[in-house]
């Protein structure tokens, strides 16, 4: 009996280790179902918060788009109405009148236009491949048309000193960079551009270049015209000049108005004093068909004594075309 009731090495570390079992502390189920819960949560924050992201990353991309658009439809309405005034300047001394429905008008506002609208550019955000690609030409061509814009506004601030048309060249090279800049652009257009610029405004720099060349040919006939003019009325005044120096009343007379020979008086040919010189100071053309003449003309006396007097001169010329004296006295 002492030797069933004996337990074995064996089975006292087997007992041994099954208390030790029973004493370790359970983890509760509770604490598993927590974690997976929280794990699950933080997934759909993640989740929504990539939802939310994306949706607006997207929408603001739709947004730009439409700004691209908005600019582009401003730019083509401003040019339109630059164009359009264009119109009204017939000569280039009329390209700085300023004031309400002016050239210069529309031209300022094409200006703070295109200036607004690069601004607008640079601002874009969330733009796909092709709207980025065309944001990007839209502000080269952008930069160019402001280019070419003020350099319209500072020919029209020195117009007065234009006097040749090589004050243009910048204007047409600015022409050109703006129109390669355009062509490039529809090329990326792909459904931003929904109507083209006026080719009026292309054409623009040449109209005014051709305004200036007109100005320019007209300003260079009356300059032949008033030195001719000129040269016909002093030639008659010294041709009467001779022949007072050669007391020929007769030849005096020729060269007078119908007024004048009436007022005509021989007796200036009785004078003792011979004239030695005659002389042209000034000669005006207040208009076409009248000059005004300040002379010098020199006589000496018999007894040998020089002098000089200042005679003024208005002479007319009538419907013929020949210059005539119309008054003559001393100053």
């Amino acid at each position: 009996m002492e030797i069933e009731d004996e337990i074995t090495a064996e089975e006292a570390n087997e007992i041994e280790a099954e208390a030790t079992t029973m004493k370790r502390p359970r983890r509760p189920r509770s604490m598993g179902v927590i974690l997976t819960v929280f794990a699950a949560v933080i997934v759909v924050l993640v989740g929504g918060l990539a939802s939310y992201y994306y949706y607006t990353f997207q929408r603001q991309g739709v947004v730009s788009e439409q700004e691209l658009r908005d600019v582009w439809d401003e730019t083509v309405l401003v040019t339109v109405t630059l164009t359009n005034r264009f119109q009204t300047v017939d000569k280039f001394e009329q390209i700085d009148a300023s004031g309400k429905n002016s050239f210069v008008e529309a031209l300022n506002d094409a200006n703070r236009t295109v200036r607004d609208g690069m601004f607008s550019l640079r601002n874009q955000a969330g733009l796909g491949v092709d709207a980025s690609t065309f944001a990007s030409k839209f502000n080269s061509f952008l930069d160019d048309y402001g280019g070419m814009l003020t350099e319209l506004r500072r020919i029209i601030d020195r117009k007065s000193e234009i006097d040749s048309l090589t004050a243009l060249d910048q204007l047409l090279a600015d022409k050109d960079a703006m129109e390669k800049s355009y062509d490039d652009l529809l090329l990326v257009s792909r459904g931003f551009i929904q109507a083209n610029l006026p080719r009026a405004i292309f054409d623009l720099p040449g109209s005014i270049s051709d305004l200036l060349k007109k100005q320019l040919d007209e300003q260079g006939t009356q300059d032949e015209q008033t030195k001719a003019a000129r040269q016909a009325a002093e030639g008659v005044v010294t041709q009467f000049a001779q022949a007072w120096q050669d007391r020929d009343g007769g030849a005096m007379t020729k060269l007078l108005t119908a007024g004048a020979k009436r007022e005509f008086n021989q007796g200036i040919l009785e004078d003792s004093s011979d004239i030695t010189s005659f002389r042209i100071i000034t000669t005006d053309l207040p208009d076409p068909a009248k000059a005004e003449i300040d002379s010098q003309l020199t006589k000496e006396t018999p007894d040998g004594v020089t002098k000089t007097e200042s005679w003024h001169f208005v002479v007319l010329k009538d419907g013929a075309g020949n210059w005539l004296i119309d008054t003559w006295q001393a100053k």
